[in-house]
């Protein structure tokens, strides 16, 4: 028993070290450095994560910018290498050359997360994709006409969220609540899912993938990611679900108004439909792209007026 301990313990180390060393020379040792701006991929697989995250993200972009006097900088960050363009000029650059000098590009840990919606394809797959993608330019749901009624359904659906959760309150937990409200709208127009329950359990499962989703990509138990990643599966096995069940309801004649519905029973030009998973996973994608962006943008207007009352009030007295 003895022995078999020794060479376990010789082993592991060794093999730990291979693995690091592959990683490390994969994820920061890029084939071509004489073309990469200046600065510091830091760390074997943290790079400067640990930097990035320790400090105010302007006090870091500022050191490197006077470090080495340049306005585009290299780094690593969540294991992934990064270039970083700043001020004005920069972002002007990746706008105007978007599918041009660059393409649209997703860490490895929404990858992970979201499989279909943001990984490559293979060609097996490309048909389906490439469908996917004709659904989204020409459905039906994204006509003028359609926005301008589910901004009533939007209205609407805030108005009783107020009455039910704001309205008499003598205190209220925003960031929770805002969730609810976007992830009920996004239910309901993307998945067409209005049990109060189920819209609960789905805030709950996006506020979970939105904490992972700029981590280091490894299911580590009790590590954000790992949170993160059960519950896109939950996610993933609710939408699923949902699809068996509109699968089930069409045929006796009930409407389907949600976008879920649309690319489940309707086809391509050459009439094949989408697999149930990759409907699934591309309209989570979609579902949680309506999510992330709102709910953050109402939780940080809501923290700044509630910090500047004198902004809440002259915004306040424009409204009335």
């Amino acid at each position: 028993m003895e022995p078999l301990f020794f060479s376990l313990s010789l082993f592991l180390p060794i093999v730990s070290f291979a693995f690091i060393f592959h990683l490390y020379t994969s994820i920061s040792k890029p084939q071509n450095k004489t073309n990469l701006p200046p600065g510091s991929f830091g760390w074997p697989l943290i790079g400067e994560t640990y930097q990035f995250l320790s400090q105010d993200p302007q006090i870091f972009i500022k050191d490197r910018i006077t470090k080495y006097s340049s306005k585009i900088f290299k780094t690593s960050l969540f294991g992934d290498p990064v270039v970083v363009l700043c001020g004005p000029s920069g972002h002007k650059f990746i706008s105007a050359n978007e599918g041009k000098l660059m393409t649209i590009w997703r860490p490895v840990s929404m990858q992970k997360l979201f499989r279909g919606s943001y990984q490559k394809v293979s060609s097996s797959t490309t048909i389906s994709s490439q469908s996917g993608a004709r659904l989204i330019r020409s459905s039906a749901l994204f006509k003028p006409e359609a926005l301008a009624a589910f901004a009533e359904v939007m209205d609407s659906m805030a108005k009783s969220h107020f009455e039910e959760h704001w309205i008499g309150k003598s205190e209220v937990e925003v960031c929770g609540l805002v969730q609810l409200l976007i992830a009920g709208v996004a239910a309901k127009l993307f998945v067409g899912l209005e049990d109060p329950q189920r819209v609960a359990n789905i805030a709950r499962f996006f506020d979970l993938i939105s904490q992972g989703l700029h981590a280091f990509p490894y299911s580590i138990p009790g590590t954000s990611f790992a949170r993160a990643k059960k519950a896109s599966d939950a996610m993933r096995n609710e939408i699923l679900m949902v699809i068996k069940q509109k699968k089930t309801a069409m045929p006796q004649g009930e409407k389907l108004h949600d976008y879920l519905s649309y690319m489940i029973f309707r086809g391509d030009h050459s009439g094949r439909f989408m697999p149930e998973n990759e409907v699934a996973d591309k309209v989570m994608g979609l579902a949680f792209a309506a999510f992330s962006s709102p709910s953050l943008a109402l939780m940080y207007l809501m923290k700044y007026l509630g910090e500047k009352p004198q902004v809440y009030e002259e915004i306040r007295a424009g409204i009335l």
